[in-house]
């Protein structure tokens, strides 16, 4: 088997400044061909336009989209808070990547299913559940793509940003030696969130 990552192939890139209001990032989009077809990705690094040092640190979050918290605000999951807050940590370390995965929806079920699962943790079912209600399966995600933007950043000494297991497994797979992971952890009065992050460390087996 291929380390992950060695199956997949950047076909082109494209590169602009990202400007925030209280900020600056720079935005890189990929178009990758690797086993499920053509995808395409987008990274919001901060100084890494040449190879870090030899023995930096690189803060490195791999994020799957989700349009229901980061467009529309919605407070049934962390991944919005997620997102932000590591690119709160990038800027405070000086440099980071974000390799954002919009194919990835769901955990990889995709948006329409995403959407009946929500609709059953309503009625009062876990993620875990609601997943399995739907004869889907609980983590589709693969991390191939994001492995290969690693490489094509050329960074070696890696901070995942993660409390899942499989983010940091994939990228050591990846032929990546120095990986040190750093947890994302939220604190909400929300029974409901508290319930979905309980669900994903008890059922999941994400850190938390």
């Amino acid at each position: 088997m291929l380390p992950d990552g060695l199956d997949v192939t950047i076909d082109s890139v494209a590169s602009a400044p990202l400007r925030r209001a209280s900020d600056s990032f720079a935005m890189s989009a990929y178009r990758v061909h690797g086993p499920n077809g053509c995808e395409e990705c987008l990274c919001i690094h901060l100084n890494l336009l040449t190879a870090p040092g030899e023995g930096v640190s690189v803060p490195v979050r791999i994020h799957s989209a989700c349009v229901t918290s980061e467009v529309f605000g919605s407070v049934q999951c962390d991944c919005a808070w997620q997102l932000k807050d590591a690119l709160q940590r990038i800027r405070k370390a000086g440099l980071g990547l974000v390799i954002y995965l919009p194919s990835q929806e769901g955990r990889g079920a995709g948006l329409f299913r995403k959407i009946e699962s929500v609709a059953l943790m309503e009625s009062g079912m876990t993620t875990f559940e609601a997943f399995k209600t739907l004869g889907i399966p609980q983590d589709a995600r693969e991390y191939g793509v994001a492995v290969a933007i690693l490489r094509a950043f050329r960074v070696a000494n890696i901070v995942l940003l993660t409390n899942n297991p499989a983010k940091v497994e994939a990228v050591q797979r990846g032929g990546f030696m120095s990986v040190r992971r750093e947890p994302s952890i939220m604190r909400t009065s929300r029974p409901e969130l508290a319930a979905y992050l309980k669900s994903k460390a008890i059922q999941l087996g994400h850190w938390m």
